[in-house]
């Protein structure tokens, strides 16, 4: 049985930066909810792993945020994260 999400999801696609020890590296993201994203890579980290997140505002490209996350599930396409407060 599939457990329900916590949040919703909606459809983000945006370039994403993302960060692993001082190294800086690209992706793609394809979703997000309140509680984390899925980011397209071809350089996916392991699960557990903390991440820094440099996302583009859609509605100011300008703008910069940097969110920190944590890997939660990795596939072919790219690696799940979940945002940490």
């Amino acid at each position: 049985m599939k457990i329900p999400r916590k949040y919703t999801r909606k459809s983000y696609g945006s370039n994403v930066v993302f960060v692993v020890d001082g190294t800086e590296y690209y992706g793609l993201s394809e979703d997000i909810s309140a509680g984390g994203m899925f980011v397209r890579t071809n350089i996916p980290f392991p699960v557990g792993r903390e991440i820094i997140l440099k996302l583009q505002l859609k509605n100011n490209k300008e703008k910069e945020t940097t969110l920190h996350a944590r890997v939660v599930r990795i596939t072919r396409e790219g690696m799940g994260v979940r945002f940490v407060l």
